[in-house]
């Protein structure tokens, strides 16, 4: 048997108790609250390494992010760098454009996997310009293998103008208008619950990437997705000027409209981005146990080869 939320029920005859009131207004005070409370969502992105050296240009190095929209609170609250490179006492080094964040640092053993990891956040700040996390090294040296955590929270709350809770006014025998100062927590209530449903879209993210993609290849990823709505696409391109990379969100049985987004090169060592949002924020209910109708993620060099191309799929 549950236990309801709202302890008392009142019935005609009954005499108006106001510890019951009080009682009641608490318990829905705190049932709102921990809806309001899960606001948070976790997620992560990989950043492939491999074949880096530190003589190779910055914007290879370099892991771009930036909000999918201004009203979407995205937060890196965690990084784990793993390197296996090809000599012994390489330091390499992550550092973050937002200067506040401390660096880590990874020193290489020969053929061995090393790891770094920080739990101290960062904020991505705008959906304009990016949050860089920037690898670079001291003295020559190679990555074997390696990636880059990158783990995200996500925040509904600053989605609408407040995330503001119910907090009662208790009566008392002493309430002048106990009829009326019900009829406001009443409304105060419904307004909580409002703002509550309001900041519904609970924001995750995945990273797709190729690196050294020719001109005229494609390379699709295949994705088991459930029930999930896309959101916005976020594509990064290192690509020599005058060509393009072609990025697409795509559902095999046609559950939802394709998302398309063409990014335009701006030369083998600056990185060119562009985003775009989901048509009506799009819903995939396909059935993950179903290759048939998987969704698919395409990543297309046009004209030139993509040294560098990577697509951040925001999705609820």
């Amino acid at each position: 048997m549950s236990v309801p939320y709202v302890p008392h029920a009142f019935k005609d005859g009954d005499n108006l108790d106001l510890e019951k009131i009080n009682d009641n207004l608490e318990a829905i005070s705190r049932s709102i609250q921990r809806n309001l409370d899960a606001r948070y969502t976790y997620s992560h992105i990989r950043f492939d390494l491999d074949g880096l050296t530190e003589s190779s240009a910055e914007v290879l190095r370099e892991l771009a992010i930036r909000r999918r929209g201004a009203n979407n609170a995205v937060e890196v609250f965690a990084v784990e760098l793993v390197i296996v490179g090809d000599g012994s006492g390489d330091v390499w080094t992550l550092a973050c454009s937002d200067t506040t964040w401390p660096s880590i640092t990874l020193t290489t053993v020969s053929g061995e996997e090393v790891t770094a990891s920080s739990n101290i956040p960062v904020g991505v700040t705008s959906n304009s310009a990016d949050l860089e996390l920037t690898l670079s090294c001291s003295s020559t040296s190679t990555i074997t293998r390696g990636y880059l955590i990158v783990h995200l929270r996500c925040d509904r709350g600053n989605q609408g103008s407040s995330h503001a809770g119910y907090f009662p006014t208790l009566v008392t025998s002493a309430t002048a208008n106990l009829a009326g100062t019900l009829d406001t927590e009443l409304t105060n209530l419904g307004s909580a619950v409002a703002r509550d449903t309001a900041n519904d879209t609970d924001l995750r993210a995945e990273l797709y990437m190729v690196r050294s993609l020719s001109a005229g290849s494609s390379r699709v990823f295949r994705v088991p997705s459930g029930a999930r709505r896309i959101q916005a696409v976020v594509g990064y391109v290192v690509q020599a000027a005058g060509g393009s990379v072609d990025f697409e969100v795509a559902s095999a049985s046609g559950a939802f409209s394709t998302v398309t987004l063409s990014v335009n090169g701006a030369g083998a060592t600056s990185r060119a981005v562009d985003s775009a949002g989901a048509a009506g924020d799009v819903i995939d209910a396909d059935d993950p146990t179903d290759s048939a109708d998987d969704e698919t993620i395409t990543i297309t060099a046009a004209t030139q080869t993509a040294v560098l191309a990577y697509l951040i799929v925001y999705w609820s």
